[in-house]
Parts: C-alpha cells; structure tokens; sequence
C-alpha cells in the first residue's frame, strides 16, 4: 500500500509540471511512479495474497487512502483539511473495529 501510495504522490508532482501533449507522458516521474505501481506492487500484492487472509488483505488496501494525503503533506506540502482528516480518523476507527 505504501508503495502504491507513493506512485500516486509522485503522479501528483508530475501533473503540476508545465508540460503539454506527449512531453507530460514521457516524463520520469511518470514513468517511475506507473512502475511503482504496476511491478512492484503487483509482484508485492502477489506475495502477501499468499500468505494471509483475503478479507485482512481488502481491509489493509484503504490504508492507501490514509497514505496519500499524508505523503502529499510531507512531499508537496499540501494541507490536509477537516474533511481528510476525519476520513483518516473513521478509516483507522474501521481497520480497528474489523481487525480486533
């Protein structure tokens, strides 16, 4: 999830770039961040399916949603508003409900 996470901020940084037509897609952090996400986590996804139960791993994935937002605070600087907050804050009240 992490590593999911950290393609979607990178494909953040990479749309605030000034960059039009085929230039914004042959960009590295483009490429790098669709590699992240698509090798690594897919041969990752591959080897946790293994290992552990399917409804702990779909509970796991909406850690994703808790990453991003705070990824995007370190790395882009962005706010993260009442509203993201409070979904950060029910999302981890759920994982806690549904695992314990």
């Amino acid at each position: 999830m992490l590593l999911s996470s950290l393609s979607q901020v990178l494909l953040k940084m990479a749309a605030g770039e000034e960059k039009k037509g085929i230039a914004f897609f042959i960009n590295f952090k483009v490429i790098l961040s669709y590699f992240i996400l698509f090798a690594i986590s897919i041969l990752n996804a591959s080897y946790v399916y293994k290992g552990l139960n399917m409804s702990t791993i779909s509970s796991y994935e909406s850690l994703a949603y808790i990453f991003v937002p705070v990824l995007s605070y370190f790395f882009l600087k962005e706010k993260i508003t009442v509203p993201v907050f409070i979904g950060i804050v029910l999302i981890i009240i759920g994982l806690l409900i549904f695992n314990f």
